[in-house]
């Protein structure tokens, strides 16, 4: 049996956590593994209207089961549509332990359950039927669960093994070293999307495609491999302590982000290529004195890259104040990758920003890692005109982050901007 962890999908905010299932063998051992039954904690929302979604979520107005289909439906849906990586962690359990949770799933087949977005959700009902079924792992104790936590709480009591990955589709194509098998991929992958019509221009250029294929040998890569780079991503909380160098003077720094993440954290899938982050706060020490330097009411960011313009659209949308100067930030504008192995990428916004009064506009780009890994960097340039003046802000940095594990961090940033404001800023950080 395999515990199936599904990357974030940013672009949809129901998504943006993952999400978790069961996978184990039929009877028919045999079978191909896409053929595998699937156990599917999710809510039934076939009737609901898209106004009441939220509503609705949050407050327990939906029911869920527990759905079973086939492994390739799922393989489908987020490894292709979605272009969402999907691994897969070996259970560690008894036979008898096996038995009880398929006991356990009968009992529960047609027993409508309330879910929740945050406090009763898939990672809540994937966990609550292991508990229920595997001896010796705690009772859930969390009153917001992620699908993350889920795989943590296993690995924790050893009842996981190092994961499978399966590569999303776009990520195979890449890999893929011959076109016309690349082509075939896409269009097959077309073929079983819900409400595809029937292509018969399509049909013969598959055709086609599977005859040359059949006439060569090609470099195919494999679907499912194993995942090398898994590592336990950093808690949602994080405490800064360090200083800042600026003109002659040294002083002390402060932070506290009681949630979520940012470019700079390890937070796996959303590593390089996702920001939201509620109440951040950081403080200045000097001498006796200790005042508030920016706190980041909200700030949300994404800027994943996908197979065409409109879905790989890139947002940044902030409030917040700094130096008690308050600044309201909208971008847009699109990513792309500069290199593939490592994921280098480069981010490019059209910015408008409202600086205590006074609109600025310009552009903002970036570049930085998107790999998942212990070190992450990167360098962004922002050029923005003052009103319809010709006043112009210019401000270049640099960061760079290490974990010493999956607590503790270091962190350090080079700023310049064109009031000649250099500053230097060197952190710990703690991350619970």
């Amino acid at each position: 049996m395999f515990l199936a962890l599904v990357g974030a999908y940013p672009k949809d905010s129901d998504s943006i956590f993952g999400h978790v299932f069961l996978v184990y063998a039929p009877e028919n051992k045999n079978i191909s593994f896409l053929n595998w039954n699937v156990v599917n904690f999710a809510a039934d929302i076939s009737k609901v209207k898209w106004y009441e979604m939220y509503y609705k979520g949050i407050n327990g107005g939906f029911n869920a089961y527990y759905y079973k289909m086939s492994l390739s439906e799922k393989v489908n849906e987020y490894a292709g549509n979605e272009t969402r990586d999907i691994r897969f962690f070996p259970v560690i359990l008894s036979k008898g332990e096996f038995s009880k949770l398929t006991e356990k799933l009968k009992e529960l087949e047609d027993e409508p359950i309330p879910y929740k977005f945050f406090t009763y959700n898939c990672a809540d009902g994937t966990y609550q039927i292991l508990y229920e079924s595997l001896e010796n792992i705690p009772k859930s104790t969390k009153k917001i669960m992620a699908p993350l936590d889920v795989v943590s709480w296993l690995f924790t009591n050893h009842r996981l093994e190092e994961p499978y990955m399966l590569p999303a589709l776009m990520e195979r194509i890449q890999k893929t070293t011959d076109n016309e098998q690349a082509d075939l991929e896409f269009m097959e992958w077309q073929n079983k999307q819900t409400k595809v019509l029937h292509n018969q221009t399509r049909e013969e250029k598959m055709a086609q495609l599977r005859h040359s294929l059949s006439q060569k040998k090609v470099n195919r890569p494999e679907m499912i491999v194993p995942d090398q780079k898994w590592t336990d991503p950093h808690g949602i909380s994080r405490v800064e302590i360090g200083m800042i160098h600026a003109g002659n003077g040294i002083s002390g720094n402060i932070g506290f982000r009681p949630f979520l993440h940012d470019q700079t954290d390890n937070q796996h899938f959303f590593s390089g290529v996702s920001t939201l982050e509620i109440l951040s706060t950081n403080l200045i020490i000097q001498e006796n004195n200790i005042s508030m330097h920016q706190i980041d009411i909200f700030h949300t960011r994404s800027t994943q890259i996908y197979d065409n313009w409109f879905r790989s659209l890139s947002y940044d949308i902030y409030a917040g104040i700094i130096d008690n100067k308050y600044k309201v930030n909208i971008g847009m504008g699109r990513s792309f990758y500069l290199a593939k192995n490592p994921k280098i990428a480069m981010e490019f916004l059209l910015l408008d920003s409202l600086r205590n009064g006074t609109n600025h506009v310009g552009f903002e780009t970036q570049i930085l890692k998107h790999t998942i890994g212990k070190f992450r960097y990167g360098i962004r340039y922002e050029h923005l005109y003052k009103g319809i003046t010709n006043e112009k802000w210019i401000r270049f940095s640099s960061w760079f982050a290490y974990d010493l594990n999956r607590n503790y961090g270091l962190f350090l940033e080079k700023t310049l901007d064109s009031n000649e404001k250099g500053t230097t800023k060197m952190s710990v950080r703690y991350y619970f």
